[in-house]
């Protein structure tokens, strides 16, 4: 992101996504840690379309 409040490349930035229930949370955060699934996978999920440049 090139403004002046968003991440830039390279650097760690924080990314809240939003799931349906707790379930849907904790199944994506084991297909993530397991690497069947990658973060670009729940991009429909981030909540602060600002963001959608770091995936």
């Amino acid at each position: 992101m090139n403004d002046s409040f968003g991440a830039k490349k390279g650097e760690t930035f924080r990314l809240q996504l939003d799931f349906k229930n707790e379930h849907e949370a904790e199944l994506a955060f084991k297909e993530l840690i397991s690497g069947n699934k990658a973060l670009t996978d729940y991009k429909k999920c981030n909540v602060n379309n600002a963001y959608n440049n770091c995936f």
